[in-house]
């Protein structure tokens, strides 16, 4: 026996160190192959004739390989003999864009680029001068409207069917001068703000009209309306969100659920079709049905209490089936309620799943079972009605998240049966239809009245809803905000602000440079992103490599694994354990996924056991056509891999212990017991096992506190 158990130690220790020396010949082979491609390309240019090059042949060059990096100016700022860029003329409007967007990034970092002679950047009198030419007072933006009439010259026809949306934004309530029209502005408490948005083409946008403290009127929207139109524009939608001005406003121009429209006095069989932002409607669903709960057409009452208890099976779990449902997504707080994304993690696709998947467990009796299935139909069903109306692609994995009609039949029936089921939805201790309820009853209708005019006069073939939202305009508000030091701007400040973002072109910035400011002053240095990239290459390679003997004795015993066992029963019973068996399947093909392997593994021509592939309704709920199930001896193998996860960092007491090369020694220890498993199926494991266990702690760590950025927002606005 005990010659069995060394020759078998043996084995495995050659296994190990021949998987190790495959790593190094695999790092060496391609090292070598980049010198010899590196000294191939020194031969070709040392043999290559040196040729006379003429001045103006270098300008045509230069000109030709840097314009799509640098505009004709600063190029030839770059061959001027004397280096001096004082007194440069010529400066385009690209330039000015440019410049401006910088500047607002950093005043600090433009003024470096442009005195270190970095970048080609005209100086402050230059920028002052060229602001100065552009201002707006509130209401209509004539300057604006006088660019757009020269550029829809060059407009493709569907590139002119627009759509315009509506805001408030937050002010800091405050009376300012302002020297450049002499006036005294404020205080004023918000200010609405218009942007127009192309949604049959390119998805363009641009602000046309803002005021301070008042909302939009009546006068006002058809004005916009009839200006856009005069221009050239087809404008078919205008969006908003369901606050008591705009419902106001609606009532006012006549717009009811059977009518959703209006159209302009001087523009007659041109409507335009009045829909409220659904990611507002949806969070207003998930706020009335986590405070209150919902009373369905059929009689069943289903509320937050049931999700509660799915999330007590699937918490305090590395790995589980529903990982995405935390506690702060039910407990919502102040102003996290404004995220969208907690509210999609509730009412999503997978929320539904985990729910169909667990109510068995969790609701023995019949009655309470049909309770729980009806919750997760609901709550599918509320998944297909946002994916259908925020669809951003003509094609996605989702049917329902494809461009409007290109579904056509399932797309509409999705709509029409959310909208009579949300009709005869009550919310519990409310009577007759809440604002939230007529609003998505009244934007499906529009939405669907809205493709088939576009259909009929401008030949559209499907519309994505993305674009009806008003998305855009909330990103403008965060830019304005985020330009200075104060995220809460006064009256003149966010005049000015508004002003800066509509000529810079700052919500569509590309950084096309690679060049990291250290320093405020003339002498101090910039440090390039290849000095950067060549310190953490020097990093890893002194880094220690990770060696077997940091990890005990005892983890090299070959009769480890059998003694462990795993920590699932072989039956799942329990829904805690149901949550963790359907996530180890769900990991295990994620992880055959990634490794390559489809059905079968092969190693030195050794096939793993051909077993049926497992059996998972989780799988089911989620796969699109990407996901793999993976057969039952993989599964058993990376319970027990689980299982040593846990014995490996045993000694540290929340389950994670610290110091350098986690995941690499964790790899070595799989490597040891597992030698028939290729590398990067075991590092895979490692790390991904690793990244569940450190996301389980953070939530332990924050609980159900409320976010940062809600406390910020609370402090900053006065919330």
């Amino acid at each position: 026996m005990q010659a069995e158990k060394e020759r078998d130690t043996a084995v495995k220790e050659a296994r190990f160190w021949r998987l190790k020396f495959e790593r190094s010949a695999r790092t060496k082979l391609k090292t070598k192959r980049k010198v010899q491609a590196l000294t191939r390309r020194v031969k070709r240019l040392e043999d290559k004739p040196e040729k006379k090059v003429t001045r103006s042949k270098i300008k045509d060059i230069l000109l030709k390989e840097l314009s799509p990096f640098f505009t004709r100016t600063q190029i030839l700022c770059f061959l001027r003999r004397k280096k001096s860029w004082t007194r440069i003329r010529g400066w385009t409007s690209s330039d000015m864009s440019l410049a401006l967007t910088i500047h607002l990034l950093s005043p600090r970092a433009y003024r470096h680029l442009q005195r270190n002679k970095v970048l080609p950047l005209p100086g402050p009198t230059t920028l002052r001068e060229y602001l100065r030419r552009f201002q707006i007072q509130e209401g209509f933006m004539d300057n604006v409207l006088e660019f757009l009439k020269a550029k829809i010259q060059s407009m493709p026809a569907n590139d002119r069917i627009v759509g315009i949306m509506f805001d408030e934004v937050h002010l800091k309530k405050t009376i300012e001068y302002d020297k450049a029209t002499d006036s005294i502005i404020g205080p004023n408490s918000s200010s609405n703000v218009v942007l127009v948005r192309g949604i049959g083409g390119k998805s363009w946008k641009i602000p046309i009209w803002f005021k301070f403290g008042f909302g939009l009127t009546k006068q006002e929207y058809l004005n916009i309306v009839g200006k856009l139109t005069e221009v050239g524009f087809h404008v078919v939608s205008s969006t908003c969100d369901m606050g008591p001005k705009n419902r106001g406003l609606a009532k006012e121009l006549g717009i009811t659920m059977d009518q959703p429209y209006v159209e302009h006095p001087d523009h007659p069989g041109k409507p335009v079709f009045w829909l409220f932002d659904v990611p507002h409607l949806l969070k207003l669903l998930r706020l009335h049905f986590l405070n209150s709960g919902f009373k369905l057409r059929s009689g069943t009452v289903i509320n937050k209490e049931m999700l509660l208890k799915v999330h007590s099976a699937i918490r305090d779990n590395d790995i589980t089936a529903g990982h995405h449902l935390t506690e702060a997504d039910i407990h919502v707080r102040r102003q996290d309620l404004q995220s969208v994304k907690r509210a999609v993690k509730v009412m999503s696709w997978r929320t539904a799943s985990v729910i169909r998947l667990l109510a068995p467990s969790i609701a023995p009796d019949p009655e309470d079972y049909n309770v729980m299935i009806v919750l997760s139909n609901f709550i599918a069903h509320v998944d297909r009605w946002f994916d259908v109306s925020n669809s951003q692609s003509k094609f996605d994995r989702k049917e329902m998240r494809c461009g409007l009609r290109v579904h056509h039949d399932k797309q509409v029936s999705v709509l029409e049966e959310f909208h009579d089921e949300v009709k005869g939805l009550q919310v519990i201790g409310k009577s007759g239809l809440l604002p939230w309820q007529t609003g998505i009853c009244h934007t499906i209708k529009a939405m669907l009245l809205l493709y088939d005019h576009v259909k009929s006069i401008h030949g559209l073939e499907y519309v994505l809803t993305r674009r009806l939202n008003q998305d855009p305009l909330e990103h403008s508000f965060s830019v304005i905000r985020g330009m200075g030091a104060c995220n809460n701007p006064g009256s003149l400040d966010f005049k000015r602000r508004f002003r800066l973002m509509i000529l810079s072109g700052i919500n569509k910035v590309v950084v096309q440079g690679s060049v990291i400011c250290c320093g405020l002053d003339e002498e101090e240095t910039v440090l390039t992103l290849d000095d950067l990239l060549n310190g953490f290459q020097q990093l890893e390679e002194d880094k220690p490599a990770a060696d077997p003997t940091i990890f005990s004795q005892d983890l090299k015993d070959p009769a480890l694994l059998d003694s462990l066992g795993s920590s699932i029963p072989a039956c799942a019973a329990t829904p805690r354990e149901i949550a963790i068996e359907e996530g180890i399947k769900y990991v295990s093909g994620f992880l055959l996924r990634r490794a390559g392997w489809e059905d079968k593994l092969q190693v030195d021509n050794v096939l793993f056991k051909d077993d049926d592939m497992v059996e998972s309704e989780w799988i089911d709920s989620l796969n699109t056509g990407g996901l793999s199930y993976p057969a039952r001896s993989i599964v058993n193998d990376v319970k027990k891999m689980d299982t040593l996860f846990v014995r490996f960092h045993k000694e540290a007491p929340d389950g994670l212990i610290r110091g350098a090369n986690v995941t690499k020694s964790f790899t070595d220890v799989l490597a040891w017991h597992f030698p028939d498993y290729p590398v990067k199926f075991l590092e895979q494991f490692s790390f991904s096992l690793t990244m569940f266990r450190l996301r389980q702690l953070r939530l332990d760590l924050n609980g159900c506190r409320e976010s940062a950025r809600s406390k910020k927002k609370s402090i900053d606005f006065g919330y």
